[in-house]
């Protein structure tokens, strides 16, 4: 990770350890050597067995250069510097490339930048260290050049090949962490779906479900206090109509959930095909007054969204006009230059009229207020509910939905 935990000693480590710790032992028994930055030539400051247990225990540091990188830095460097200072033996420079390369590679973006100096200084001290050095037998530009070679490959070389690693572990943690964090946005936007389609179902079982119970309500009890047969006949006939409308309403979200689930119902609009002005008619029962403009049907006049959400919202008008106010009812839909409008008119309950009510707690639930509402300002329409004027015991509710979208409401 850039600057967060290392992972563990793992077998890698621990084979690139023995590995090193074998390279140091066969150099020395070979007996090939260098020449000592303060030394001559294959002759070192102190004795080999001095260098062979240094570099050993340097070589066994290297076993830290995935858990803790840093430790190269702090051990193995310092420790491949005092061979390459004070002995002879090959492997200081092994192990100080090794030295420098894992902390770049592997270590926290504070241990990269100190490598990196520390190669920089490095190279300059073994730079002046050849030059303070030179021999005369040797042409000075032979020297300069050996010099150089010898810095680029033992100092730049594994702190450039330890930047491009680190770059390109960084670039592929960043995609993983992008990958992990689409994959949770997709599931939030999953959950999102389902909630949102839960909640049109919801709607929608709303808006057809409980106008066909409410109507079945109204006419049940209006069949028990008529005298007239015929007219009992029609009351209880309505009732079971809008008995079956509810059951096979029912029935449709059942089988839109268990085909496919709430997400599925998107192309499944069942409220839809149950909600039409004829409904909303035999609902409010034969006194009522229900007046349409024939082009509230018409898809060039009134746009399919706006009629839908008309409908929804008409739905739940009629609804809380039967379950709260009394008749005389009316509802009547017309159609402007630049909106479409929809009145819905009762008469309170005696229990629900009491002096001093504010808009929206009388004839219309809260509830069912807020569900008009959204809807009317998701095409920028509005909705009103409140008392109608004289006499006071009316109720209203009255909406206003543009025909062209919610810049352009209607006046």
């Amino acid at each position: 990770m850039d600057d967060g935990g290392h992972p563990g000693i793992g077998r890698s480590d621990v084979r690139a350890a023995v590995v090193y710790v074998v390279t140091v032992v066969v150099l020395y028994l070979s007996g090939v050597t260098t020449q000592s930055l303060l030394g001559g030539a294959g002759v070192g400051t102190w004795p080999g067995p001095v260098s062979l247990v240094l570099l050993l225990c340097g070589a066994v540091a290297t076993v830290f250069r995935s858990a803790r990188p840093v430790v190269l830095l702090v051990l193995v460097v310092p420790v491949s510097l005092l061979e390459l200072s004070f002995g002879a033996q090959v492997s200081a420079y092994v192990l100080l490339v090794e030295g420098l390369w894992a902390p770049v590679a592997r270590g926290s973006r504070a241990a990269a930048r100190a490598a990196t100096g520390t190669g920089v200084a490095v190279g300059a001290l073994i730079a002046v260290a050849m030059l303070v050095g030179w021999d005369d037998g040797i042409p000075l530009g032979t020297a300069l050049v050996f010099g150089a070679l010898l810095v680029v490959a033992m100092v730049f070389t594994p702190l450039a090949w330890g930047w491009e690693v680190r770059h390109h572990r960084v670039a592929q943690e960043a995609a993983e962490e992008l990958a992990r964090t689409e994959h949770e946005l997709a599931g939030e936007r999953a959950t999102r779906e389902v909630q949102s389609d839960r909640f049109r179902i919801a709607q929608d079982l709303h808006d057809v479900v409980a106008g066909h119970l409410s109507a079945v309500a109204l006419h049940t009890n209006l069949a028990l206090e008529l005298d007239d047969p015929a007219t009992r006949a029609r009351s209880l006939t309505t009732a079971r109509d809008s008995a079956e409308a509810a059951l096979g309403d029912l029935r449709d979200v059942i089988e839109v959930l268990a085909g496919g689930g709430a997400g599925d119902s998107r192309q499944t609009p069942m409220a839809v095909p149950t909600l039409n002005w004829e409904v909303f008619r035999q609902r409010l029962g034969d006194g009522a007054v229900v007046e349409v403009d024939p082009r509230v049907d018409d898809p060039a006049v009134v746009p399919d969204g706006v009629r839908s959400a008309l409908l929804h919202i008409g739905a739940e008008a009629v609804t809380n006009a039967l379950r709260h106010g009394t008749a005389p009812r009316s509802l009547r839909v017309s159609v402007r230059a630049d909106r479409v409008e929809l009145l819905c008119l009762n008469r309170h309950r005696a229990s629900e009229a009491p002096e001093g009510r504010t808009a929206g707690s009388v004839g219309t639930g809260v509830s069912g207020l807020r569900t008009m509402d959204n809807r009317a300002r998701a095409l920028g329409g509005t909705v009103e509910a409140a008392p109608a004027g004289d006499p006071s015991d009316r109720w209203q509710v009255s909406v206003r939905l543009p025909l062209h979208g919610p810049d352009r409401k209607g006046n």
